[in-house]
């Protein structure tokens, strides 16, 4: 079972649709879907990525 790391950057990317990582980032996180691999993230990272889909939610 491969163990990835889920950064705060890569969860801002896919939450705030940041062009032009989006795709890639929203790849990584697809592969929460394939057998094999497990994602992991940090509460400080889900933390980030709130504060930063709040503000765009605030904003816009």
């Amino acid at each position: 079972m491969k163990q990835v790391f889920i950064d705060a950057n890569v969860l801002v990317a896919v939450v705030n649709k940041e062009y032009p990582i989006f795709s890639d980032a929203a790849r990584v996180l697809s592969l929460a879907d394939r057998s094999g691999y497990e994602l992991f993230t940090s509460p400080v990272c889900l933390a980030i990525a709130f504060y930063f889909a709040e503000k765009k939610v605030v904003l816009h």
